[in-house]
């Protein structure tokens, strides 16, 4: 970069692109400061290269990600609140029976996320599919004899019942 003239006090220096008054011009370093210019700054072609694209990809899949989650607990809200009823229980009788408390068995089918311990449970209890095909298969739910009085199940006891599987 060269040095320029000033457009207010007539100095040769590195300037800036900067809005006086209402005017766009181009000022020293000392002038934006004495004048309370608005200095515009641009982005170079590296930044633009460099920061905008990761980033919006980045956002971009951050966001479905996190609408695919929101989806799903929505989904398994709305099944078990449907099978609860078609089996004739209200919230408290279904937390009862496996053990949680009520204001879990009510989030849930608001469709706030739960655990899988719990998502487990109320699939066995209720004989319901509360998971994609693909994400727990059909054969291991009829192997998982589980207690649903137990609030003692942890991710470890779905694993080891997944590895006994294989």
């Amino acid at each position: 970069m060269e040095e320029e003239k000033c457009e207010i006090c007539g100095r040769y220096a590195l300037l800036k692109e900067a809005i006086v008054d209402g005017s766009q011009i181009k000022i020293c370093p000392l002038c934006v400061v004495s004048h309370d210019a608005i200095v515009i700054e641009k982005p170079t072609d590296e930044q633009i290269a460099n920061i905008h694209r990761p980033i919006y990809a980045k956002e971009i899949q951050k966001m479905r990600e996190e609408a695919r989650k929101r989806e799903r607990a929505w989904n398994f809200g709305r099944i078990v609140k449907e099978a609860r009823e078609k089996s004739g229980m209200t919230q408290k009788e279904l937390a009862e029976a496996v053990a949680e408390p009520e204001k879990t068995i009510s989030r849930l089918e608001m469709g706030y996320p739960q655990s899988e311990g719990l998502i487990v449970k109320l699939k066995q209890f209720l004989r319901t599919r509360l998971r994609r095909p693909s994400e727990i298969p059909d054969e291991t739910e009829e192997k998982q004899g589980l207690d649903f009085k137990s609030k003692e199940l942890k991710i470890s006891d779905i694993k080891k019942l997944e590895d006994e599987k294989k």
